[in-house]
């Protein structure tokens, strides 16, 4: 999961708009490494970017405590993983996740369905 202000900086490159601060969020030390490591070769400042080692939904209910909100928050889960415990806490927290003009976008497997 992503959690990013405007977008995260390691897209930068390609879609030439600056974020202030982008929040990356991945259970896994290996691709908390390799995330670090793509932001240091983009040369992405330290300021402007945080990692944190955690599942999504712990880090979103602490994320919710505090009050913290994102203009965009990018979820690619694991397409085998069942996720949609993640997508009960992103509605349920919305309001304090997400900035009142915030976006979410999540990515599924396409044969997914979804109740709506």
């Amino acid at each position: 999961m992503i959690c990013a202000q405007v977008l995260a900086q390691s897209e930068l490159r390609r879609s030439r708009v600056a974020a202030a601060h982008a929040t990356f969020v991945d259970h896994s030390r290996k691709m908390r490494a390799l995330i670090e490591s793509n932001l240091s070769l983009c040369q992405v400042p330290t300021e402007e970017f945080s990692v944190a080692t955690a599942e999504a939904l712990e880090f979103l209910r602490k994320a919710s405590k505090q009050k913290t909100s994102w203009d965009l928050i990018f979820f690619d889960p694991p397409y085998a993983d069942d996720y949609e415990g993640v997508l009960d806490a992103l509605g349920d927290s919305a309001a304090y996740l997400l900035a009142s003009d915030g976006m979410l976008i999540v990515e599924h497997f396409h044969k997914r369905t979804f109740l709506t």
